[in-house]
């Protein structure tokens, strides 16, 4: 299963037509899938990231509420120049999936710079892991 994911700099308030003010994705898949996340990264100007940029790293992180401090899971991008700028993708197999219930998650992607600062890019975002047909 492929999903689209939009990741999303703020830079000083401006804003390309197309990128969305407010960037929460809820996601659902079924548990026992094996999902690729497909991560393109821009900043609200518009301009795709170059996420080639030594001690560059973005992370995919899944909570079971959103005030927990700690997440559950969390994993890290591919970034894959050969496909263009900004484009990254994130894996989570089936047998990753296997020790979570079947119930309402929240997760988020930020980038960490090489500076050390992060960003959110996409913000706390509802996720639902449905039952699979062949584990439940």
């Amino acid at each position: 299963m492929i999903i689209p994911l939009l990741g999303v700099v703020e830079v000083a308030g401006i804003r390309a037509p197309g990128v969305p003010l407010f960037n929460a994705q809820p996601l659902s898949f079924p548990r026992g899938a094996n999902v690729t996340f497909e991560l393109r990264v821009k900043y609200s100007t518009g301009e795709l990231i170059d996420l080639t940029q030594a001690g560059l790293s973005l992370v995919f992180a899944v909570k079971q509420h959103t005030n927990d401090p700690v997440a559950v899971l969390s994993l890290g991008a591919l970034v894959l120049p050969a496909k263009g700028r900004g484009y990254a993708e994130m894996y989570l197999d089936a047998n990753t999936l296997l020790c979570f219930s079947p119930t309402k998650y929240v997760y988020d992607v930020w980038v960490l710079w090489p500076s050390g600062e992060k960003d959110s890019i996409v913000p706390l975002s509802p996720l639902f892991l449905a039952p699979g047909a062949t584990f439940d």
